[in-house]
């Protein structure tokens, strides 16, 4: 008994249609930057670091006033880039501080950078 070609493919390309149009799930990148909570503890720590550590760079008198976004990355450590308002000189503004953290290393909290952002 010999089986048509024809048959023989009709199921393999209803499977094939069936598996193009299924939806995939985003990709997440692997060692990409994740929202995180601003008021996360780790967070919260990581502004203050931040802003003192900059205080002390500038010379000029730094507040915090609010974490209004945080993301981060696990590296060797972990890296939290936060969107902060400060109190400088009396200007608010919004500044971006990447700190890195290491939970094992001598100072845990080291800030890496510090944009003032529009």
């Amino acid at each position: 008994m010999r089986i048509s070609k024809t048959l023989l493919l009709v199921p393999l390309l209803a499977g094939l249609v069936a598996c193009s149009t299924t939806p995939k799930a985003p990709a997440v990148v692997a060692g990409g930057y994740t929202a995180i909570a601003p008021t996360d503890t780790y967070v919260v720590k990581a502004a203050h670091v931040a802003v003192e550590t900059q205080a002390n760079n500038s010379k000029q008198a730094l507040q915090l006033i609010e974490v209004l976004d945080a993301k981060q990355q696990v590296v060797s450590g972990v890296n939290y880039e936060l969107l902060l308002s400060v109190n400088v000189a009396g200007q608010v503004q919004r500044v971006k501080a990447v700190v890195w953290w290491q939970a094992w290393s001598p100072t845990p909290y080291q800030l890496q950078s510090w944009t003032v952002v529009a």
